[in-house]
C-alpha cells in the first residue's frame, strides 16, 4: 500500500481517538409538500425513485441520501438494481446507486437500448445511436461511447456486455467498465450475455468471457450440440461428448458423455439427465459430477444446492465442493433453498438438514418437530421454547428463547425473522447468532422479507434489518403507511406527505454477495467493493481482514468487527454529499481466503458531527 495512504490514514485514526461514536440512520425521507401519489413511487434493488411532475427524484441505499433531476412529461422511467434511465426525446438521463448521481446522454429518435425487456438486474445500460454505441456503468455513474458498424450486434444482461462486429469480438465487465476485445477466426453467428458470462459463437467455435475474470476463453463445440445457460455457466450437450463454462472458473470442462438434456437449473448449478442417471455442472468449482441419483428422482435445485427426492434416499448435492451425500429413508416431505436443504423420513422423528457449505446432512435437535422456514442462508423453527435456527455455515444450531414468536422468511430471500409482541429478532447467519431490539408499536404486524432486506410495521413504528450489515434500524412514521414495498437492498414506505426508504446495506460493501445475495467472488479474481459517503460529505476509509466472533469496541468509534492483528486499512477517500466510490481489491493468484469469509468495515469522519465506524460486510471468495 501506498507509504501516504497509510500515514494518512493512520493519522486520521489517531485524530478519531476521542470522538463520540454517531453513526448515521440508515432511513431517509423525502418530503412531497403536495402530497404523495404512492402510484409514482417505485423501487428496486438499490433504488427508489419518486416522480413529482417535471422532477425525478432518486434515492441510493449506497449513499443514503436523495438526489433530484429535472425530467420532461414525456419520460419513460425503467429501474434496475443499480441503476435507472428516464428516456426522454433527445436525451436519456441515468442514475447510479454506487454514486448517487445522475449523467445526461444525447440520444436521437432512432437510438436503440440492447437491456432486454423485463430485464431488472442490469448493473449496465447500452444503446446504439448513429454509429456509436454508448455504455453506463452503475459501477462509476459515467457513459462510454464507442464507434461501431452499422452491423454491429450487441447482447447485454445483468454484469456483462457483449459486441460483435464481423469477427472483431468485444466484452464490457460492470466493475470496471473496460472493453476486452478478440479477434475470431469465424464471425460468430449467436450472442448471448446473461450474469457474469459472455458467449459469442459459430458452428464449430466458442468463446466465453468472464467478467469476474475479466478474461476470454475459447473452445470446439460437439458436433450436433443443444445449447443450455444460466447467469454463470452455459453448456453445449453433444452427441457423445459435452462441454460446459463457467463465468465464476473463467474456464471449460468437458465430459466424456452425450445426450445429456437438461433437468433442472440454478443461477450456479445445471442438472443433466444422461438417460440413466442425474449428475450436475458446478458453475462453482467449473467440473462435472459423478453420478447423482436415478433419473427419476424428483429435483429441485437452488443457487448452488440440489435435493434429489428418491423412493429410498434424499441426496443433497452442493456446487460450493461438486460432492453429495444421502440420506437414508423413504421421504414424506423436504425443500430446498440456496444454502441449506431438508428432508423428513418416514421413522417419524424431526427432519435432517443438508448445508451446501458442508455437503453434509444433520438431525435437527430434539423440540424441533415442523417442517422448517427456509431463507437462502438459514432455516429456522418454532419450538416450545421459542426459536431455533440451523447455519449452513458450519452445521450449528441456534436457539432463542422468545414466546409467542412468529416466524417470517421465504426461500428466496436470506432474512428469517421472529417477531414477538414485544420484540423483533433477526437471524444473523454470518455470525450466526440472534439480533434483536425491542418493539414499541402497537396494532397489527405487517412484515416483509425480500432478498436481503426487512422491515416490520405496526402502527407508526417501522423497524428495519439488513442482511448484508446485520443490524437493526428504526424510524417513526409521521401518519400510516399508504403503501410498502420491500426490495432486495432497501425499504420503501410512503405516507400522506413522505416518501419513506431505509437501506439494508452497510456504509461500506462489496460488490459480490454471495450467499446472501447472488454475485459469486471467485477466488484469485479481483474484488470490487463500494462505499458511500458520510452525511454531508466527508472522509471514508475502509479497512479489510478477518472477522471476530465478539467485536472490541475502538474509543470513540465503536464496535470493530476486525481482527486487529491481520486488518489491512485502505485507501482515503473524501466524497461529497450523497456521492460513493468503487474501487477494487487485488488478490492473489491463489486466494488463501478461499470458503473462509472476509469483513469489510469504514471508518467515517463526516464534514460535520462525530466520527463512527460503519457496520461490516463479509465477502465469502468461492
Amino acid at each position: 500500500m501506498d507509504a501516504f495512504v497509510r500515514a494518512a490514514a493512520a493519522a486520521l485514526l489517531f485524530a478519531l481517538g476521542g470522538a463520540q461514536a454517531q453513526a448515521p440512520s440508515p432511513w431517509a425521507t423525502l418530503v412531497v409538500p403536495t402530497g404523495v401519489q404512492p402510484t409514482q413511487a417505485t423501487s428496486i434493488g438499490k433504488l427508489v425513485a419518486y416522480c413529482d411532475g417535471g422532477t425525478l427524484y432518486a434515492w441510493s441505499a449506497v449513499t443514503r441520501e436523495w438526489a433530484s433531476h429535472p425530467v420532461r412529461s414525456q419520460a419513460t422511467l425503467r429501474l434496475n438494481n443499480d441503476c435507472l434511465i428516464a428516456q426522454q426525446p433527445g436525451s436519456w438521463i441515468a442514475f447510479s446507486a454506487f454514486t448517487g448521481t445522475f449523467a445526461v446522454r444525447t440520444a436521437s429518435a432512432g437510438a436503440v437500448l440492447h437491456n432486454p425487456v423485463g430485464a431488472q438486474n442490469d448493473a449496465m445500460l447500452a444503446f446504439t445511436d448513429q454509429g456509436q454505441v454508448h455504455v453506463y456503468c452503475a459501477t462509476d455513474g459515467q457513459w462510454r461511447a464507442r464507434a461501431v458498424q452499422s452491423n454491429a450486434l450487441v447482447a447485454l444482461q445483468r454484469n456483462v456486455l457483449v459486441l460483435q462486429q464481423g469477427t472483431l469480438l468485444s466484452a464490457m465487465d460492470a466493475a470496471t467498465g473496460q472493453w476486452h476485445d478478440r479477434q475470431a477466426a469465424v464471425a460468430p453467428t449467436a450472442l448471448s450475455a446473461d450474469g457474469s458470462l459472455g458467449l459469442a459463437w459459430s458452428g464449430a467455435s466458442a468463446h466465453a468471457f468472464s467478467a469476474l475474470h475479466r478474461t476470454w476463453t475459447d473452445a470446439t463445440i460437439p458436433g450436433g450440440a443443444t445449447f443450455v445457460r444460466a447467469d454463470d455457466w452455459a453448456v453445449f450437450a453433444g452427441a457423445d461428448r459435452t462441454i460446459a463454462c463457467s463465468a465464476i472458473t473463467g474456464g471449460f470442462a468437458a465430459i466424456a458423455v452425450g445426450g445429456l438434456q437438461p433437468a433442472a437449473t440454478s443461477d450456479l448449478v445445471g442438472l443433466f439427465d444422461d438417460g440413466a442417471s442425474l449428475r450436475a455442472f458446478s458453475a462453482v468449482r467449473g467440473g462435472w459430477s459423478d453420478a447423482l441419483s436415478p433419473r427419476s428422482a424428483l429435483a429441485t435445485v437452488r443457487g448452488p444446492t440440489a435435493l434429489l427426492v428418491g423412493p429410498a434416499a434424499a441426496v443433497g448435492y452442493s456446487a460450493l465442493t461438486n460432492t453429495a451425500e444421502a440420506v437414508a429413508g423413504p421421504v414424506v416431505s423436504s425443500g430446498a433453498a440456496d444454502t441449506v436443504a431438508w428432508a423428513r423420513t418416514a421413522n417419524g422423528g424431526g427432519p435432517s438438514l443438508f448445508s451446501a457449505f458442508t455437503a453434509s446432512w444433520v438431525d435437527a435437535p430434539a423440540g424441533w418437530t415442523a417442517d422448517p422456514q427456509l431463507a437462502t442462508t438459514a432455516a429456522a423453527a418454532v419450538t416450545g421454547a421459542g426459536c431455533v435456527a440451523f447455519s449452513p455455515r458450519t452445521g450449528r444450531f441456534v436457539p432463542l428463547a422468545c414466546a409467542g414468536a412468529q416466524l417470517f422468511g421465504n426461500p428466496s430471500s436470506a432474512l428469517l425473522l421472529a417477531v414477538t409482541p414485544t420484540d423483533a429478532h433477526a437471524f444473523d447467519a454470518r455470525r450466526e447468532r440472534w439480533v434483536s431490539t425491542p418493539r414499541n408499536g402497537v396494532g397489527a404486524v405487517a412484515a416483509q422479507i425480500w432478498r436481503t432486506a426487512g422491515v416490520v410495521i405496526a402502527g407508526v413504528e417501522a423497524l428495519a434489518f439488513g442482511a448484508q450489515s446485520g443490524a437493526w434500524s428504526r424510524t417513526t412514521l409521521p401518519g400510516p403507511a399508504t403503501s410498502l414495498r420491500t426490495n432486495s437492498e432497501c425499504v420503501r414506505v410512503t405516507t400522506a406527505f413522505g416518501v419513506h426508504a431505509a437501506t439494508a446495506l452497510p456504509q461500506a460493501g462489496w460488490f459480490a454477495q454471495f450467499p446472501e445475495f447472488r454475485r459469486v467472488q471467485p477466488a484469485g479474481a479481483t474484488a470490487s467493493w463500494w462505499t458511500g459517503a458520510p452525511p454531508g460529505g466527508g472522509i471514508v476509509v475502509a479497512a479489510v481482514g478477518l472477522p471476530v466472533a465478539t467485536p472490541w469496541t475502538v474509543p470513540g468509534l465503536g464496535p470493530c468487527w476486525l481482527d486487529p492483528a491481520d486488518a489491512l486499512i485502505g485507501p482515503l477517500h473524501v466524497l461529497a454529499a450523497g456521492s460513493g466510490a468503487f474501487g477494487q481489491l487485488p488478490t492473489p493468484s491463489t486466494w488463501p481466503c478461499q470458503g473462509v469469509e472476509i469483513a469489510l468495515q469504514s471508518v467515517c469522519l463526516p464534514a460535520a458531527g462525530a466520527p463512527y465506524l460503519g457496520d461490516p460486510a463479509t465477502l465469502r471468495p468461492q
